[in-house]
C-alpha cells in the first residue's frame, strides 16, 4: 500500500502545489461596464494567462 499523504488520493508534491497556488497575493479584477468584480489568485491568474503573467510581472495595474 503506498502512502500519498492526500485525504483526497493526490500526491505530496500535487497537494504542495494547490498550496503554493492559493496562498499567493489575491489581486481584483473589474471587468465590464458594470465593474462586475473577482478577486484571483495572482499566482493562479499568471500560470493560466500569458496576457495576466506579462501585466502581473511588470507591476501593471490601472485605475
Amino acid at each position: 500500500m503506498q502512502e500519498t499523504g492526500s485525504r483526497e488520493g493526490g500526491t505530496l508534491d500535487e497537494d504542495f502545489e494547490v498550496d503554493n497556488i492559493y496562498t499567493s497575493p489575491v489581486v481584483k479584477v473589474v471587468v465590464g461596464s458594470l465593474n462586475q468584480e473577482f478577486y484571483v489568485h495572482k499566482r493562479r491568474m499568471a500560470e493560466v494567462s500569458p496576457f495576466f503573467k506579462a501585466c502581473l510581472s511588470a507591476g501593471m495595474m490601472e485605475q
